[in-house]
Order: structure tokens, then C-alpha cells, then sequence
């Protein structure tokens, strides 16, 4: 093991939830995601924070893509459906 000039303590904290509920496991990344202590922070890392931080990503970005999404849909049928309306249309011709 490398020698370092840093001491200090390893510490775990399991989580009491399922980490496979997203919402229990959002609320655990951000109960223990920073912790205080002596003044100082410290930032926590592992499978269950990065799942949570993952989850909140995902929720996050999924709907603001969802609602893009929908709009270019919309955006697309309406200026090739606005073709199709007008009577010289070539849409219109047999």
C-alpha cells in the first residue's frame, strides 16, 4: 500500500434502504452526500451516492427531453401538415 502523508479514517456508511428504490435512494444520496464535521466537509462517494446523483440525472434530463422531444414532433407535423392544408398543394393533387 503507497504510503501517503495524509492520515486519516475510512469509514462506511450502508445504506438502510433499498438502493434499488430510486426515491429512497435519491434521499440517502442526499442525506450523507457532504458531511460536517470538526468544521471541516467531506464529500462522500460510492455505489449508493452515485446511484442516487444518477437517478436525479436522469429524472432531471428525461423530462426537459421529453418535452424537446415533443416540441420538434409537433414543430415537424405542423409545417408538413401545413403543406398538405393548402389547396395547390401537392398533397391535394390526384
Amino acid at each position: 500500500m503507497p504510503e501517503s502523508k495524509y492520515r486519516g479514517y475510512l469509514t462506511f456508511i450502508y445504506p438502510n434502504v433499498n438502493i434499488w428504490d430510486g426515491q429512497q435512494i435519491i434521499r440517502f444520496g442526499n442525506e450523507v452526500s457532504s458531511i460536517t464535521a470538526g468544521g471541516k466537509t467531506y464529500y462522500t462517494a460510492g455505489m449508493a451516492v452515485l446511484f442516487g446523483y444518477l437517478a436525479h440525472i436522469v429524472i432531471r434530463d428525461g423530462k426537459m427531453f421529453t418535452i424537446i422531444a415533443a416540441a420538434l414532433i409537433f414543430l415537424v407535423l405542423l409545417l408538413n401538415l401545413k403543406k398538405c392544408v393548402l389547396p395547390s398543394s401537392p398533397c391535394s393533387r390526384s
